[in-house]
């Protein structure tokens, strides 16, 4: 029988990976844990921090929102603005006309360098789901935490547990998340235990180191 020479495509391998998780749940130490396997992490949360060190934008949230997100320095309070938006949907919705566009200008923006440069990359984006950007990912990485542990994870940065509850509530059901998923990293242990899990669920989705 005659074996015919014609080589299978082979599928390409992935190079954008989505993280989803509820709040508190350790994206930042997946993220971490594969920025030193060589993966290029682009951190929502950053952008967000430098968009919101625009004057103009600076000016435009104190005229929105008024002089209780103030600091004393007379620049936003992003405590204090965060407070007020995760309580108030509305506002959340007003603060996302105003910043959103902007911050996923600039994680597009780095998504595309960092390809066109031949990285592979993780999107850690807190609203990855709700703002669309999943369809960008080749595959999603759900990190896994029970509540009592995210909670208190979160209440060690500063979050109490209401404004835990209301910034867990702002975004998609933690069920929805996770079903969407492709893998599932258990972070509720130390961080040994994250790293094999980690590794299993890199193994799964063929990327390994």
């Amino acid at each position: 029988m005659e074996t015919s020479s014609r080589q299978i495509p082979q599928s390409p391998r992935p190079r954008v990976l989505g993280l989803l998780a509820g709040i508190g749940a350790g994206k930042t130490t997946v993220a971490g844990l594969l920025a030193r396997r060589g993966w290029t992490i682009i951190d929502a949360d950053r952008i967000a921090r430098a968009v919101l060190e625009d004057g103009y934008l600076q000016t435009r949230i104190l005229e929105v929102f008024g002089p209780g997100v103030q600091g004393k320095d007379g620049r936003v309070d992003r405590e204090a603005l965060a407070k007020r938006v995760f309580r108030d949907r509305e506002a959340r919705r007003r603060l996302e006309v105003l910043c959103h566009p902007e911050i996923q200008r600039r994680i597009l923006e780095e998504l595309d360098q960092a390809l066109a440069e031949g990285h592979r990359v993780v999107l850690d984006v807190p609203l990855l789901l709700e703002k669309g950007m999943a369809s960008r990912c080749d595959k999603l990485l759900f990190i896994e935490a029970p509540a009592p542990i995210r909670r208190s994870r979160a209440n060690a940065r500063g979050i109490p547990p209401e404004d835990w509850a209301a910034r867990e509530a702002a975004q998609c059901p933690l069920e929805e998340k996770k079903g969407r998923a492709d893998a599932v990293v258990d972070n509720s242990g130390d961080l040994a235990r994250t790293e094999i899990s980690l590794e299993t669920a890199l193994a799964r989705l063929g990327l390994e180191s």
